[in-house]
């Protein structure tokens, strides 16, 4: 994954395509790709993602999803809960994160907990 961002970041593309960008990646190495891309979408890249997993989606502006090859839903992230649960789950991946570093993952819970907490938001 982290070649092929590289090759795909050595021309400085005004839009970059990811497809499934965190897929194949354990937490700690995906949470470095968002990283990534979210740095490159502060200095002014147009990122288009495609992703199954709602935590990833969650640091997009826009999510719209498809079903049956339409659109069902097109929210703008940022905007009442779904600003709220993109926090909760850029935090809870950073919790994730320190939790791993100090090698105890028994306080943290799971992704499910926190989304079905957060009333399934999406």
């Amino acid at each position: 994954q982290r070649v092929a961002i590289a090759r795909a970041l050595v021309n400085d593309p005004v839009i970059i395509l990811a497809d499934e960008p965190t897929g194949n990646l354990d937490t700690s190495s995906g949470e470095e790709i968002m990283q990534l891309l979210m740095e490159l979408h502060e200095k002014g890249s147009t990122i288009v993602m495609v992703t199954h997993e709602d935590e990833i989606a969650a640091y997009s502006q826009r999510v719209i999803r498809f079903l049956d090859g339409r659109i069902e839903t097109d929210v703008l992230n940022g905007e009442g809960s779904n600003a709220e649960h993109r926090n909760q789950g850029i935090e809870h991946r950073k919790q994730e994160k320190e939790q791993r570093k100090q090698g105890n993952l028994g306080d943290i819970q799971s992704r499910e907990d926190v989304l079905q907490a957060d009333g399934g938001a999406s």
